[in-house]
């Protein structure tokens, strides 16, 4: 809950499943958004249980858009406004109250080149026969990732990742091997294992 955000997509039929289920999620804690919204009776019955509701700016003119935001400012919501590609769009949202932003004008995606950092076969080989051994021993897992600076890498990157929310960055290997524990090391390692194969998805490089 505290990382994930649920989204309802337009396309969903608010059904009284769907309206059971969302009032499930929120008890636990999960924020709740609502994509593409347009001004429809259907969405009267959830509107008081999602906290971000998602405008797409091309599908709206100012008029709508004006009177849409009108309407939602009754409710405890967070505005995004989306889609978003000139100075002149940004402003007007920003005018009518929208409280997120997403577009163009703000961000482009950029292609970002470089050499990626592999870890070698034999050292990924010795990560899982050590895993694998009774008893494992934690200094002995930290000694093979240490000699491998790939896998060093790696180790720390996912340590300090957002899906961990440290709020002190990790740098010691013995300790990020401490925190993540033998099932999450077990898990890394496998994957690590898995994208060594030459038949593997793009996804697991």
């Amino acid at each position: 809950p505290d990382t994930v955000v649920i989204e309802v997509l337009e396309n969903i039929e608010i059904t009284d499943k769907v309206v059971s289920s969302l009032k499930k999620l929120k008890q636990r804690g999960f924020t709740l958004a609502l994509d593409d919204f347009i001004m429809d009776e259907r969405y009267q019955r959830i509107l008081p249980l999602v906290d971000i509701i998602k405008l797409e700016l091309p599908e709206m003119d100012d008029d709508e858009l004006q009177a849409t935001i009108k309407n939602l400012k009754q409710h405890d919501v967070t505005l995004l406004a989306e889609k978003i590609e000139t100075p002149e769009q940004f402003k007007r949202c920003h005018e009518l109250g929208c409280d997120l932003f997403q577009g163009y004008f703000l961000s482009k995606p950029e292609i970002i080149k470089g050499k990626k950092i592999a870890a070698g076969k034999m050292a990924i080989i010795n990560l899982i026969s050590e895993i694998q051994a009774p008893e494992i021993d934690m200094d002995g897992l930290t000694s093979i990732i240490s000699r491998d600076p790939a896998l060093s890498f790696k180790l720390l990157k996912l340590i300090n990742s957002a899906a961990f929310k440290r709020s002190n960055t990790i740098d010691s290997i013995h300790k990020a091997v401490t925190l993540l524990g033998i099932d999450k090391i077990k898990s890394w390692a496998s994957l690590l294992a898995l994208s060594k194969l030459d038949d593997k998805p793009e996804a697991l490089h």
